[in-house]
């Protein structure tokens, strides 16, 4: 089912324009009367996501510019409060700038939206469904002029041009893909007249270009805004036709070089068809083509992946090596609300992982293996500094979550203050390094001596740890004080989580068949077919000697 949207403004939007496609295509869209505050936020519409655009601009018409904007936030905080759908609230202002006056005007003279900014700061700090969209940054890089349209404002009641129109939608598209969709895991880079200007097994090492001085600077800052989203945890692998000795010669020897080979958590560079390569290299790190972003300055390449793996996203590369550094810059596959301390460790655990698997496929024996590698999980509350990870995991994991839930911050901040739920953080560390919080369970009491995993999942990192069988004794060891006799799990099933539904056939859940246990529990809760029962006094958790 779609998820419904509310656009609402200060000023008419164009409903019916195009620019809207965007949103159309996945949302169920509707759109509000502009200027009707008490419908955009009110109650009927708790249940929605709310785009609200305010024009300053309207406000300028208002007897009273401050007792409006009052009236507007104290609407926005009443709705924050009453519901926990995401509340996204752009603005702009289109100033009537006098280059005379300004040069004598007293700076108290000027109009001021100080209250009104400390008012949106707020809101971000207390609310984590809210999110700010300051326009005039957008507007401004093609201009005002070509923003706002005078002839739409006096015939329609609408500021903006259809260019206009189109910033807002896309605006608002990014905000609530990103909220929904996490940002892009791996880039995967090309060498030669991508990552630096010639062909290193034709122009050598010290001829290729890059440095300080013209096209050679693009190239530079090019890999300088590579090596910025890799350190907030955009992992990076090179997929290129060419002699791999003349790559990391490229490295390691010319002095000009941002990029170090250590940057890179997986290469593929050979004669081969890149389509196969980047395939290749998502079974080696175990990680979904989808979250892969493919740049290269090859159009015939690009076209090659584009068709063959059409769930990569590929990057339309400009000609002009200086745009580069900028598309780079505004892409919105890499853009994230917040860098955690696990995005800025992801590479160090990826390497971790691919340790481990490479010495796990050598072993003879894989339980005497998996003993011997110090295996210590770790259980962790929830608090401030660990729910943007809780939210992560739930964001972000497809193979092992049991139930595909995507809870928000809000969301996992009322299910910890629940006194009928248990929610814990997994941590893991062993021989190979700490790998973070890697897992999130959570728990429901639905009736006296029932207990639901409300859902559980676990990063594709540390599987094949049986970490999963330590997590479900932990479970049974929280309930026992509450005297629990069964915990049940719901599959939900999706094209990529069978490694959970395994887990629990693993692990002596068995089906729940509605006639065969009278559990005290409501028989329309559940979709029995897929819903599997532990029996906590008969049942045995399998592996746990791994743990010891």
């Amino acid at each position: 089912m779609k998820k419904k949207i509310l656009i609402g403004s200060s000023s008419f939007l164009l409903p019916n324009n195009s620019s809207w496609n965007i949103l159309e295509n996945k949302y169920n869209l509707g759109f509000a009367d502009y200027g009707g505050y008490n419908e955009i936020f009110g109650n009927k519409n708790v249940n929605k996501i709310v785009c609200f655009h305010l024009f300053f601009e309207d406000l300028n018409n208002s007897k009273n510019i401050k007792e409006k904007l009052n009236f507007i936030l104290k609407l926005v905080e009443q709705r924050l409060k009453i519901s926990q759908e995401p509340l996204i609230f752009g603005y702009s202002n289109r100033d009537d700038f006098e280059i005379i006056k300004n040069a004598k005007l007293r700076n108290e003279e000027l109009p001021s939206y100080q209250k009104f900014f400390l008012k949106i700061e707020k809101f971000k700090k207390l609310y984590s469904n809210f999110y700010e969209l300051n326009l005039n940054k957008e507007f401004s890089k093609i201009g005002f002029n070509h923003v706002y349209d005078e002839r739409n404002w006096y015939i329609l009641r609408c500021r903006l041009s259809i260019e206009g129109i189109k910033i807002v939608s896309n605006s608002f598209h990014k905000i609530i893909e990103r909220i929904y969709n996490p940002a892009s895991k791996l880039l995967v880079l090309d060498c030669d007249n991508t990552l630096w200007g010639g062909v290193v097994g034709e122009d050598g090492v010290k001829n290729i270009i890059i440095g300080q001085d013209g096209i050679g600077k693009a190239y530079y800052d090019f890999q300088k805004k590579i090596k910025q989203i890799a350190d907030e945890g955009t992992l990076l692998a090179i997929c290129s036709k060419n002699n791999e000795e003349d790559v990391w010669d490229a490295f390691n020897k010319n002095k000009n070089m941002i990029l170090k080979k250590s940057d890179f958590i997986a290469h593929r560079i050979n004669w081969k068809n890149k389509a196969d390569n980047i395939q290749e290299i998502s079974k080696e790190l175990n990680i979904g083509l989808k979250s892969f972003v493919f740049w290269d300055d090859n159009p015939m390449e690009r076209s090659i992946v584009k068709k063959y793996i059409p769930s990569v996203k590929v990057i339309p590369v400009d000609e002009d090596i200086c745009q580069w550094p900028k598309i780079l810059n505004e892409n919105f596959n890499f853009q994230k609300f917040r860098v955690t301390k696990e995005d800025i460790n992801k590479k160090k655990q990826y390497i971790i992982r691919s340790n481990f698997e490479k010495q796990k496929s050598v072993a003879f024996n894989e339980k005497k293996y998996l003993k011997s590698i110090n295996l210590k999980p770790s259980l962790h509350k929830i608090n401030n500094s660990n729910v943007l990870r809780a939210e992560q995991l739930c964001q972000k994991t497809n193979q092992f979550n049991l139930r595909n839930i995507r809870y928000t911050v809000s969301d996992i901040e009322k299910i910890n203050k629940d006194s009928n739920c248990k929610i814990f953080l997994i941590g893991l560390s062993d021989v190979f390094g700490n790998h973070g919080l890697v897992g999130l369970i959570i728990i429901r009491k639905v009736s006296f001596d029932t207990y639901i995993i409300d859902n559980m999942m676990l990063s594709c990192r540390v599987f094949g740890r049986n970490l999963e069988s330590w997590i479900l004794k932990k479970v049974i060891d929280m309930t026992k004080k509450d005297k629990i006799k069964y915990i049940i799990a719901e599959y939900i099933k999706t094209k990529k989580n069978k490694i959970a539904l395994d887990f629990l056939k693993a692990n002596n859940f068995k089906v729940l068949k509605s006639k065969s246990k009278k559990l005290n529990i409501s028989k329309k809760r559940f979709n029995y077919q897929s819903t599997y029962l532990f029996d906590i006094i008969k049942d045995d958790v399998p592996n746990l000697e791994l743990f010891k």
